[in-house]
């Protein structure tokens, strides 16, 4: 297997938050898990590997290609937090659509094939019946399905899970475990998953991330 995503000695240190060097390689098509205590920094070493905080120390190589030198939206790297931060003013349909039409505005990517494309992925989660309803009229459980819907629109060669199913009733967060890993098996994608089940965690290569002392 090709290496997708390798850290070097990475050390991630934000406000009074300094995590202990960390090296791990994350392979095509693998799933890997983050443990560590709350409030540790899990969740700054995937807002960094997104590009939202600039690494303290150590190296990250996405491809074999430093990742600071590739901008944050070429990284093709999806990122779903444990809330699922819809905008109340849009549609379900358009909260999905909505990353098709800012990644390639560019290229005018029009508002219906943004549409059908969303339409698509929430036929695919059995969410169509929702298109039209606001957020702000969803359970925590449809709420949590789109977001995971429109994080996978653009089809990430790399998921960041910042434990997104935590809050979720044990029916529901099978049921998106399951479509998650069809999803991945359909598209060969690398997932990094933060999570404190131990259960989960055992299934899968785990690191453990540490305060730096």
């Amino acid at each position: 297997m090709s290496t997708l995503l390798s850290l070097q000695n990475l050390e991630v240190y934000i406000g009074s938050c300094h995590t202990a060097p960390l090296s791990m390689e994350l392979n095509a098509g693998q799933h890997i898990c983050l443990t560590g205590a709350s409030g540790i920094g899990k969740t700054l070493i995937l807002e960094t590997i997104a590009g939202r905080w600039q690494a303290y120390a150590g190296d990250m190589l996405l491809r074999g290609v430093p990742l600071e030198t590739i901008a944050p939206a070429e990284r093709n790297i999806g990122l779903l937090y444990q809330d699922s931060i819809l905008y109340n003013h849009f549609s379900v349909l358009d909260n999905v659509a909505l990353p098709l039409r800012l990644r390639y505005s560019a290229q005018r990517t029009s508002l219906r094939s943004a549409r059908a494309h969303a339409h698509a992925l929430l036929g695919w989660l059995n969410l169509e019946h929702l298109a039209q309803r606001h957020p702000a009229t969803l359970s925590g459980g449809e709420a949590q399905r789109v977001a995971l819907a429109r994080t996978l629109i653009h089809n990430p060669s790399l998921l960041l899970l910042d434990e997104p199913f935590a809050a979720l009733d044990t029916a529901t967060k099978h049921l998106m475990e399951e479509k998650l890993a069809e999803w991945q098996d359909q598209h060969s994608a690398s997932i990094i998953e933060v999570t404190h089940d131990k259960q989960r965690a055992l299934r899968m290569r785990t690191y453990e991330v540490r305060k730096y002392k």
